[in-house]
C-alpha cells in the first residue's frame, strides 16, 4: 500500500470512529463563535487532565478522549479517538491557538470547540465561589458571566451583546464515571458537549 493511500485510509478510519449518525448537522465554523482562552501567561496555573468527551452538532455526534497539559508557557491538548488514533493536537501559547495534525475538517472544528469547552467550564475562574442561592457575576472579555448554585447544582452562563441566547454550563450531574458530568450548550458555535475528567494522565508523547 502506498504512503498516500495508507494516509487516506487512516483519515477515513479516524472519521468513522469519530462521527456517528452522519446527517444534515453542520460542522462549519459559525460567524460568531468566539474562543477567548485564559492566557498561558496569566492565571492558567498547572494543568494535567484526561477527560472523556462527547459532542453533538445537529444530528451528528463525536466521542473521544482528550488529554491536556501545560508545559512551561504552552498548553497542549491532544484528542484521541477509540483504539488510540490521534484526531488533533492544539498548542496554545499566550492566547495564540494552533491546531496541528487534525485528521479531518471536522477534527479541526472539534479541536477549537474542545479548547473552548474546557476554558469556559474549568480554566476561566470566578472571582469567588457562589454559595447556595447566591449569584456571582463578572466580565470575561466582552462577555458577562454569572455563576450560581440552585437545588445543589452549579450553573454558569456567558452572555454576549451580539448573541440572543447564552452559553450555558451545568456542573455536577451524577455520572457512572469516576467524576461528575459537566454539560455545555454553546449555541454561538453550534455545539452541545459533555465531559467527565476521569484521570490525571501520564503525558501522551507528542
Amino acid at each position: 500500500m502506498s504512503g498516500k493511500l495508507a494516509c487516506g485510509v487512516l483519515v477515513w478510519v479516524a472519521s468513522q470512529l469519530l462521527v456517528s449518525c452522519a446527517g444534515s448537522g453542520s460542522w462549519g465554523q459559525r460567524s460568531h463563535c468566539p474562543v477567548v482562552p485564559v492566557s498561558t501567561a496569566d492565571d492558567l496555573g498547572d494543568v494535567e487532565l484526561r477527560a472523556r468527551m462527547h459532542f453533538g452538532v445537529g444530528d451528528r455526534e463525536a466521542h473521544f478522549e482528550v488529554v491536556a497539559r501545560r508545559v512551561a508557557d504552552e498548553l497542549v491538548l491532544v484528542g484521541i479517538a477509540p483504539h488510540g488514533i490521534r484526531l488533533f493536537g492544539v498548542h496554545q501559547r499566550g492566547r495564540e491557538i494552533a491546531v496541528v495534525g487534525a485528521s479531518s475538517r471536522e477534527s479541526t472544528h472539534l479541536a477549537r470547540w474542545t479548547l473552548d469547552a474546557l476554558h469556559r467550564s474549568i480554566w476561566i475562574s470566578a472571582p469567588s465561589d457562589p454559595e447556595a442561592g447566591q449569584v456571582v457575576d463578572w466580565n470575561w472579555e466582552n462577555e458577562s458571566v454569572t455563576e450560581s448554585i440552585d437545588s445543589g447544582q452549579r450553573r454558569r452562563e456567558f452572555v454576549h451583546p451580539d448573541a440572543s441566547v447564552p452559553v450555558v454550563i451545568r456542573y455536577g450531574s451524577p455520572s457512572t464515571e469516576s467524576g461528575d458530568l459537566v454539560e455545555i450548550e454553546n449555541p454561538w458555535c453550534g455545539y452541545a458537549a459533555s465531559f467527565v475528567v476521569f484521570d490525571t494522565p501520564e503525558w501522551v508523547a507528542q
